[in-house]
């Protein structure tokens, strides 16, 4: 996404997390690398990095001097991981109902919500019909990006 809406060429590196990605950036080995808060702002806090720009709509709470790639010009940019509850096709809607509640519960622990914030996770809390559009959405803005690139898988 990122190569396409820049023109940049570069070399996508699969790694096999953001551990060894960060390493792999600590060491020179790689220039760039899109990574998690947790994973990099320590390094940039303690001068071994530099944080160009975040991939969100909004400015990170981790590194709020840090401009996001909209602001740098490249418009269409809110891409950011995220982490959901899936059930099996044709799990009745009363352990879905069950499961979102519980899942609401925990989330709305604030003990649960600090582990999150350290971690530089925004909790969404979404219901099952709001998550199944977002992951609607999603896929079609990977797959168009899949489709506009000529991806192929390795």
């Amino acid at each position: 996404m990122f190569k396409a809406a820049t023109g940049t060429d570069i070399l996508h590196v699969p790694y096999r997390g953001a551990a060894p990605a960060a390493v792999a950036l600590l060491a020179g080995d790689t220039q760039i690398s899109f990574g998690t808060p947790t994973n990099t702002m320590p390094h940039v806090q303690a001068g071994n990095l530099k944080a160009l720009a975040v991939s969100t709509a909004e400015r990170s709470v981790f590194g709020p001097d840090v401009p996001t790639l909209t602001e740098l010009g490249y418009d269409g940019f809110d891409y950011f991981s995220w982490t959901g509850l899936l059930a099996t096709a044709g799990t009745p809607p009363e352990i879905i109902a069950t499961l979102h509640q519980a899942v609401r519960s925990a989330l709305d622990d604030p003990g649960v919500k600090a582990i999150f914030d350290k971690q530089g996770m925004s909790i969404v809390g979404s219901t099952p019909a709001e998550f199944r559009e977002f992951l609607e959405v999603d896929v079609e803005r990977a797959s168009r990006i899949i489709q506009e690139t000529g991806l192929q898988p390795e």
